[in-house]
């Protein structure tokens, strides 16, 4: 997955910028911002940093940290998280996402790395088990129940944990969502968990978010949520699918078992003034 981009030079405000970033992924066919970023600038919160043909985005989270997303060619790269550096108070780190093919920074240290994952589809055969009965997400009805578990599976997780409402609404406000695509797992009127499903062109699928609720784990939902999820892409015409993890995450033996392997890998760096 390529992820430098071509130069962005005009000023514009955040929802112009993420037009442009968007129409240049899907000319690359290759995510160029992550989620976060991608949030920030459709909600009105992300910081855009500029240098010659690069642009970079910053994005809070929960925790103080600034998120960044580089878009440059390699000359511009290093000068953006220049300026972002100089834009940011130095009392405050910033955490730059590094694709496959992106240089990176030495003055940054690692601490995280994620990898992308991915199959053919169909997958293998889904299971349900007795007494789950699985739907569509239900806007009008289900948002609570969803932040509930969500929160509860992502628990001190930097991007998926601590939503709020407007977390959510505004990813439910992204061109690629599709309320059928949210896959909620009931037992009875208790959501055990979910399975959310984000689609790319070319027949390309994601496993977006999947959490099971900790009074659920240990049944072997998670595996019946990814096979949902894949089910769900394969009849909506997709013909491959990815899946974002830690590179430490114990479901890694799982995704291969399901016949994922590792396509690229994505890393978080950290920078601090020491």
């Amino acid at each position: 997955m390529r992820v430098t981009a071509a130069c962005l030079t005009v000023d514009m405000d955040h929802a112009e910028v993420l037009a442009q970033i968007e129409q240049l992924e899907e000319e690359r066919d290759a995510e160029l911002i992550g989620d976060p970023g991608r949030v920030a600038l459709r909600r009105g919160t992300a910081q855009v940093v500029r240098s010659g043909g690069g642009v970079g985005i910053l994005a809070p989270t929960p925790e103080g940290v600034h998120g960044l997303d580089v878009v440059a060619g390699e000359g511009d790269y290093r000068a953006v998280i220049d300026e972002a550096i100089a834009t940011i108070p130095q009392s405050e780190p910033i955490r730059l996402w590094v694709r496959d093919g992106e240089p990176g920074d030495t003055r940054f240290t690692q601490e995280r790395r994620l990898l992308i994952m991915g199959r053919s589809l169909p997958g293998p055969q889904l299971v349900v088990p007795k007494g789950i009965e699985i739907r569509a997400f239900e806007p009008t009805s289900d948002v609570y129940e969803w932040l509930g578990v969500n929160n509860d599976a992502f628990e001190g997780h930097p991007e998926n944990g601590a939503w709020e409402r407007s977390d959510l609404e505004a990813r439910m406000s992204a061109p690629w969502f599709d309320p059928d695509g949210l896959r909620m797992a009931w037992e009875g009127d208790v959501l055990a968990g979910s399975c959310w499903v984000k689609q790319y062109p070319q027949g390309v699928g994601e496993i977006h978010v999947v959490g099971v609720a900790t009074s659920h784990q240990g049944r072997g939902l998670g595996k019946m949520l990814v096979l949902e999820g894949m089910r769900w892409m394969s009849e909506h015409g997709d013909d491959e699918v990815i899946l974002y993890t830690e590179a430490d995450n114990t479901a890694v033996g799982l995704y291969e078992r399901l016949g994922f392997e590792v396509q690229s890998t994505l890393e978080s760096m950290i920078y601090r003034v020491s």
